[in-house]
């Protein structure tokens, strides 16, 4: 055949082709050798051999590669699969350690830059803790949708059996094919039966590989990937581990110089000793002296409950 010579615009396209007489030259060589021919010449045989070798070996071959990276692919996934197992409880446990630690842990385009100052409003002083809690919420979301686009990719390539099963067929036929003509192929007296022999198992190899394609074809179906359903899913479960294996993240009032957030129970009190004050303000004349003294006397009291709520509110002093 001339197909070096003349090859198809879709076989050069994909690299070298799976059926190329060039491939089958190594091979067809030591199924000659095999049979028993060694010196002697086997031209009158090699057109058929040559067709067996490319139905056959590079059959093999091809299935091989395939199981190879198949396994592969694998291989990667069961290893991801632990490093996520082992690292993301960790990373979870030791993330609010680390911030502490250092609250420029994570770089700047993942939290964000929220510089601190005397000025900033104290309603915003937990702002930075929330938005790194939110953003680490949503990487860890994306990580967990792409594991499972990739689970899904995964279970949907049940291909390693067909091929492996159709490999053996293929080697069991060549093996029996090399057993029954080892030495025997080389007599003049079994040329015509021997040249039978190989125009059936050629033709066996081409079923077996038939009966494969059509197994793949007819399991043939790639995932169909919701993404929102996958975020949604991948978001709540992140969520519950954050939830199991993450404390509370520190806010920006345990920060050297920063506000802190506002006691509700001391802004409750302030108010009420501001409106006790604008009352004494704006009484009368002819309010009587026994009222005067009550309202002072309430005010006192909401004094006195707003220093003790300001006192427990006060951060415990940093050791020396």
């Amino acid at each position: 055949m001339l197909e070096q010579d003349y090859p198809y615009q879709f076989e050069t396209q994909g690299g070298s082709s799976l059926r190329a007489s060039s491939a089958a030259d190594a091979y067809l060589q030591a199924l000659e050798a095999r049979l028993g021919f060694g010196r002697i010449s086997a031209i009158v045989f090699e057109n058929a051999l040559r067709d067996f070798v490319i139905n056959c070996h590079l059959s093999i071959a091809w299935y091989q590669k395939r199981i190879n990276r198949e396994l592969r692919w694998r291989q990667f996934y069961f290893c991801l699969s632990l490093a996520i197992l082992v690292a993301l409880p960790i990373g979870l446990m030791a993330l609010p350690t680390l911030l502490s630690a250092s609250p420029h842990f994570l770089p700047s385009w993942l939290v964000g830059s929220a510089p601190v100052a005397p000025a900033v409003p104290p309603t915003a002083a937990a702002a930075p803790a929330g938005t790194t809690t939110s953003q680490i919420g949503a990487l860890l979301t994306g990580l967990l949708a792409f594991y499972r686009g990739i689970s899904a990719w995964l279970d949907k390539r049940q291909v390693v059996a067909g091929y492996a099963k159709a490999m053996s067929d293929l080697k069991e036929l060549l093996y029996t094919f090399e057993q029954k003509w080892d030495g025997v192929a080389t007599e003049p007296s079994h040329e015509l039966e021997f040249r039978q022999a190989i125009k059936e198992a050629t033709a066996k190899s081409r079923t077996i590989v038939r009966l494969e394609t059509e197994q793949y074809f007819s399991t043939l179906s790639y995932p169909t990937l919701d993404l929102a359903d996958i975020l949604k899913s991948s978001g709540s479960q992140v969520q519950d581990l954050m939830k199991q294996f993450m404390p509370a993240l520190p806010t920006s009032a345990t920060a050297p110089g920063a506000v802190p957030a506002p006691d509700p129970l001391v802004a409750q009190l302030r108010a009420k000793v501001d409106e006790y004050d604008a009352e004494l303000r704006n009484l009368g004349p002819g309010t009587s002296p026994q009222a005067i003294a009550n309202l002072r006397r309430l005010r006192d009291q909401a004094v006195d409950q707003l220093r003790a709520a300001q006192l427990a509110s006060m951060p415990p002093p940093r050791a020396a």
